[in-house]
């Protein structure tokens, strides 16, 4: 029912990840949609990037990055994990599997 769709990521096995103003959504290959937000470790609602790796999926806020693994469980990296900057613009996977993030600061390579 969310209208405000901010980023699109499509993984390799057909899942689409969908990031609003209001939450992340993912849909699976069978089009079952789940619903992803705080609860979930998310550090914000408000999605402003996500790119997939071939098992991980990275989703950038105003507050942070958000990273998971294919349980859905999300944990939150910020200023203090070494991001230059708070508010994450956006992520890339390089071909070569690097995980690069743009914020509000700089940019930064995930180890």
């Amino acid at each position: 029912g969310n209208t405000d769709v901010r980023a699109l990521a499509l993984a390799a096995d057909g899942t689409l990840w969908i990031g609003t103003g209001d939450g992340l959504f993912r849909r699976g290959p069978d089009g079952m949609i789940t619903a992803f937000t705080l609860a979930d470790g998310l550090p914000l609602n408000r999605i402003n990037t996500i790119a997939v790796s071939d098992d991980r999926v990275f989703v950038g806020t105003d507050v942070g990055l958000a990273v998971a693994g294919s349980d859905g469980v999300f944990e939150s990296l910020g200023f203090a994990d070494g991001l230059p900057g708070h508010r994450v613009t956006r992520v890339v996977v390089a071909p070569d599997g690097q995980v690069w993030v743009h914020s509000n600061d700089g940019i930064a390579k995930l180890l």
